[in-house]
């Protein structure tokens, strides 16, 4: 039981770790376009992955219901 835990630990970890760096580099690449603009690069990417899931959020409205 505790390998499993252990396994899962790991998992979850590992997906957290992916997910900022995945976070990361998208701040750093939106940063030239957030300065010019006069915005900071994490509301930028932050502003830009929003709209992103709100399209797809309506999107996928259509199929599910």
């Amino acid at each position: 039981m505790a390998q499993l835990v252990n396994k899962i630990d790991s998992w979850i970890s590992a997906f957290f770790e992916m997910l900022s760096s995945w976070i990361g580099a998208g701040v750093t690449l939106l940063e030239a376009p957030a300065q010019a603009i006069g915005v900071p690069a994490g509301v930028f990417f932050a502003a830009i992955f929003l709209a992103v899931l709100i399209i797809a959020w309506r999107s996928m409205s259509r199929y599910i219901m």
